[in-house]
């Protein structure tokens, strides 16, 4: 088991060595999540439960983590219980979840090509095919609430068929940053913001600069409290 640290709030975080680890894409969409004020949110592949941290720490009210990977919600359980939030972890496929009205939903979806990994674990959070962008968007549309948002990453070469598959099912982008890592001259990662019903303009917030996987310039990401 490896005992970890998030970065930026500086909390002991736990995961087996042989799953899936958090890394800077997670760290990106936690800072991306604005201040929850006490709303109800799921987070959608939890694993090890790091975004609901971040969510945690941005005052979520109650958290739902769900995962096919049983071994994961038990870390997730023990880290979670760190945070002292009210929070469920639900070992099921994310088509099978039946809490409705939710506030908003938080998920780095599956968008690697599908092979044989080294685990089940990564697996699990790597292959595309285990969540189809139209079918999440899709059930984000049945359990979220008429206003409620969707706050993912993506990879930016990419991008137009996720925001198609978010438009087919009422939403579309209210906020938009782009990550660009310092030895490449194109955007590799889009953190994103969808609202249901969303009809306005897009809001495109300063771009995030990375190197060798750490935040070079955040401005525009702040963490609350």
């Amino acid at each position: 088991m490896n005992f970890d640290y998030l970065p930026y709030i500086d909390m002991p975080y736990k995961q087996p060595e042989d799953a899936y680890h958090f890394n800077t894409d997670t760290v990106l969409l936690g800072l991306f999540l604005p201040d929850l004020n006490n709303r109800r949110i799921l987070d959608i592949g939890t694993n090890c439960g790091a975004l609901l941290c971040y969510a945690a720490k941005k005052n979520a009210s109650i958290l739902y983590g769900l995962d096919l990977n049983k071994e994961a919600l038990e870390y997730a359980d023990i880290n979670l219980k760190q945070c002292g939030a009210k929070f469920s972890l639900f070992h099921q496929d994310f088509k099978d979840f039946a809490i409705f009205e939710l506030d908003a939903v938080v998920v780095n979806p599956p968008f690697y090509p599908d092979k044989e990994r080294d685990s089940v674990s990564e697996n699990l959070a790597m292959n595309s095919s285990n969540m189809p962008s139209d079918e999440l968007f899709s059930k984000c549309r049945s359990i979220l609430k008429d206003n409620g948002s969707i706050y993912s990453i993506y990879p930016a070469d990419r991008l137009n068929s996720y925001i198609e598959a978010a438009s087919q099912n009422d939403f579309s982008v209210s906020m938009l940053q782009p990550v660009y890592d310092s030895n490449k001259s194109s955007a590799i990662r889009v953190l994103l913001k969808f609202r249901r019903g969303h009809k306005d303009s897009t809001r495109i917030a300063y771009p995030v600069f990375i190197k060798d996987g750490n935040i070079l310039k955040d401005k525009g990401i702040y963490l609350n409290g």
